[in-house]
């Protein structure tokens, strides 16, 4: 029993219930599915991007062949064979390529290739040519190519296409060979 001075207070507490309270909580849990999907997605696309990058990174390009195709009196051609070489596990699409060609360490041109694929765990070859001017050659450089016997060197960044092709990252490269 209680004391007299609380028998005149209603102990009994009554209190509606909220008729939308049932469909917050169901917004709610929408809500909050729908932001977990969308960080699932968006965390398969930052992987996915890192993946393709890698693979770019990965890459490895050397000098298979250098011809000296013409010689003439002004000019002459030459043909330098690159191998790009793939080895992870993703087909490599790589947008294009320029470069910078050095033969004896002075600048003799510039290059590029176009847009090509080396496939997963293999090698693509491409040939890129190039046309030499005289007048833009040390003396030195032109002893060297006549008598077949130089060092090329090609710096220059690929660009390969990432995240389903959506996007392009570069990658810097510096090949060398001696050619005798």
């Amino acid at each position: 029993m209680l004391p007299p001075l609380y028998n005149n207070i209603d102990t009994e507490i009554t209190e509606k219930p909220d008729p939308c309270y049932g469909d917050r909580m169901i917004k709610k849990r929408y809500v909050m599915i729908l932001g977990l999907i969308v960080v699932i997605l968006l965390g398969l696309v930052v992987l996915r991007y890192m993946v393709d990058a890698a693979a770019i990174n990965d890459f490895k390009i050397n000098i298979k062949q250098v011809n000296v195709t013409h010689i003439g009196l002004t000019s002459c051609d030459i043909i330098v064979t690159v191998n790009c070489t793939n080895p992870t596990t993703y087909d490599l699409p790589i947008a294009y390529a320029t470069f910078n060609v050095y033969v004896a360490d002075s600048y003799v041109g510039n290059s590029g290739v176009s847009a090509f694929t080396i496939p997963k765990k293999s090698s693509a070859e491409q040939q890129v040519s190039l046309t030499v001017l005289y007048t833009n050659l040390a003396h030195a450089v032109l002893e060297a190519l006549l008598n077949n016997n130089y060092t090329i060197n090609i710096t220059g960044e690929a660009h390969g296409y990432v995240l389903y092709g959506l996007f392009t990252t570069t990658v810097p490269f510096t090949i060398s060979t001696t050619h005798s």
